[in-house]
């Protein structure tokens, strides 16, 4: 798979021209929350609290697209002290997308523990556990924090992704940033703020042109 997105995709520098990529990744070997307690033995991943939240406070994504005075409280409550929730989950595939999401979880989600998708409604019949670790982002000294997620049926992990605010270099307006850490690579997916018409946030990336909101996989090759 490396292979693949080196021989389609283009070569990028996201520590000089292309520095918005720049981004967590695993190291040679680590699955899951490995770059997590990475960092937490460097002392840049803080200990869970009940009061963090994915983004410290929504004003970051004001911008001249989006005003967050007019989301709803609670939406705000929710992003700015998201350990504090519990949610339920109910999942259901189409029958075209489903093959598609079970290929991708069984052949790279639950060995990279990374994106493991729960495919069969009942997986998830018990909840999703859900940890929030605020942490210091030493490649690009952008704070941020984690969401780990697992499935409280077998533990399981759903996901891992690091959640930030920045921007695109063809927009000055802020995005919401997620990054997936992959094995010497990772997973971005940038998304626009939307305010709804009751108060609700829409987070999109429809865009399909480079430098845009969208999902960007990045992939290293030694020092390339």
């Amino acid at each position: 798979m490396r292979w693949w997105w080196r021989l389609t995709g283009r070569r990028c520098d996201p520590y000089g021209r292309d520095s918005w990529l720049a981004g967590l990744h695993q190291t040679r070997g680590g699955t899951g929350d490995a770059w997590l307690a990475r960092f937490a033995d460097e002392g840049l991943a803080h200990p869970p609290s009940r009061n963090d939240g994915l983004m410290p406070d929504l004003t970051l994504l004001a911008g001249p697209d989006f005003d967050p005075s007019g989301l709803a409280p609670q939406v705000a409550d929710f992003y700015q002290h998201s350990a504090s929730f519990t949610m339920d989950v109910w999942s259901q595939w189409s029958q075209l997308a489903g093959p598609v999401g079970g290929l991708v979880t069984g052949l790279f989600g639950r060995r990279l523990k990374q994106l493991a998708l729960p495919i069969e409604p009942l997986a998830v019949s018990r909840g999703l556990t859900s940890t929030i670790r605020l942490v210091d982002d030493p490649d690009t000294g952008r704070p941020g924090a984690a969401w780990l997620r697992t499935v409280a049926l077998d533990g399981s992990t759903v996901f891992s992704g690091f959640y930030r605010v920045d921007r695109l270099p063809s927009s000055s307006q802020p995005h919401v940033w997620v990054t997936f850490p992959l094995k010497q690579g990772n997973l971005q997916v940038s998304l626009r703020p939307e305010l709804g018409a009751d108060g609700s946030l829409l987070l999109t990336s429809e865009s399909r042109r480079f430098a845009q909101a969208g999902a960007y996989v990045t992939v290293r090759f030694g020092d390339r």
